[in-house]
């Protein structure tokens, strides 16, 4: 994501590229929330009931699930950089497509730099919790697409490139712009005051066969001093709904940096220009793995989760995370 799969083609590369990052999932409207800071796009703890669809206090009861909402994209013209990030802001991952594998030969020069030459981005923010003197809440949670350069990654978008002085050339404007398309896919099933959830959908090559998978990525804030953890596990995507695969979670490292390695299928590449099945990948983020009960497993492949559900679900993972710390 990917985490995102990116590809393209001249003609070619609206069907490219969808193949290359998660498969396009239902429209829905991404939350209205006020903005929280100049780094980050909205997605508030004040709105962290509506992004769950739930009420603000979050104690509704279950009921039918909330339709999974839109990520907020984060701001044109940010400069992210690991190693110099705001205080409190956490960068979950930041993901570089790398074709590793399978006929790469055949995909043309122009259109693999250009596929290689963007970054997906994922942060949240932490903030004081003006309720509770001393303690910490999630602040905003954002994803876009880098440039990478001097100083960072700069965000950036189709519309900003002129205006922040980037000038792109043929295939970079036509992958970005797809790029943006398959970003606006990303899906929150869920989301609370201390906690956020990701849903990147992709091709996984397992066991010589392209599957739709679903990569969850949950991000806890500790209440104490603001850090943030993330774990992700995988989801098959089956059309009766997700199901857990494996019997583990894993957790990533703070300011998780990682290549997206991808197969190419050279069956799908037609004088250079890739299909939408020429792509799959080959590599999951690297983590600390923790083995998960069948409870966890069941309740975490919910297709989207109410304010209780998913308080009940961050609870789970805190304690799994912390039984294995001890």
């Amino acid at each position: 994501m990917r985490p995102t799969n990116f590809l393209v083609a001249a003609v070619a590369t609206a069907v490219a590229v969808s193949a290359l990052a998660c498969q396009p999932q239902a429209e829905t409207p991404p939350v209205k929330a006020p903005p929280e800071k100049a780094t980050l796009a909205s997605g508030s703890a004040q709105g962290a009931s509506a992004q769950a669809g739930a009420a603000s206090n979050g104690s509704i009861p279950d009921g039918p699930l909330p339709e999974p909402v839109a990520v907020a994209p984060l701001k044109p013209g940010t400069r992210i950089d690991p190693k110099t990030l705001p205080e409190r802001t956490h960068l979950v991952f930041r993901s570089h497509p790398k074709l590793t594998s399978g006929s790469v030969d055949k995909v043309g020069k122009s259109i693999r730099e250009a596929l290689e030459s963007y970054t997906t981005l994922v942060l949240v923010e932490s903030e004081p919790d003006p309720n509770l003197p001393g303690r910490f809440r999630r602040g905003a949670y954002s994803i876009g697409i880098g440039k990478p350069g001097d100083g960072g990654d700069l965000v950036i978008t189709k519309d900003s490139a002129k205006q922040l002085g980037v000038s792109l050339g043929l295939f970079e404007r036509k992958v970005l712009a797809e790029r943006e398309k398959e970003l606006a896919t990303v899906r929150s099933p869920g989301a609370s005051p201390t906690m956020a959830m990701f849903d990147f959908t992709m091709f996984f090559l397992r066991d010589e066969k392209r599957v739709p998978i679903v990569v969850r990525y949950l991000s806890l804030i500790d209440p104490a001093d603001g850090d943030v953890e993330t774990a992700y596990w995988v989801l098959d995507a089956n059309p009766d709904g997700h199901r857990f695969f494996g019997d583990s979670l894993w957790v990533l490292p703070p300011n998780h940096l990682m290549d997206w390695e991808m197969h190419v299928d050279g069956d799908q590449i037609t004088f250079g220009a890739p299909n939408s099945e020429a792509f799959s990948s080959t590599r999951l983020p690297q983590g600390a793995p923790r083995t998960v009960p069948v409870e966890f497993r069941n309740a975490a492949a919910a297709r989207s989760f109410t304010a209780d559900s998913g308080a009940r679900l961050e609870q789970q993972v805190r304690n799994i995370l912390s039984e294995k710390q001890k």
